[in-house]
């Protein structure tokens, strides 16, 4: 076995087609990008950092 995979996703529409993969020298910076998404102070906010995420290199 090369890789393991566990998410929780509630039964969330649109995540088995959203869920993506990072090799393991790029999961620290991935995290680091999305940190901004999780830590906003409103969902106005989070939306926001989506957005630019989703604009930047990772979304692309």
């Amino acid at each position: 076995m090369t890789d393991i995979q566990i998410a929780v996703t509630e039964g969330w529409k649109g995540m088995p087609e959203a869920q993506g993969y990072a090799s393991c020298k790029d999961r620290k910076l991935l995290a680091a990008a999305i940190k901004p998404i999780y830590t906003a102070l409103s969902a106005e906010a989070a939306q926001a950092e989506r957005d630019a995420f989703e604009q930047g290199a990772w979304g692309r």
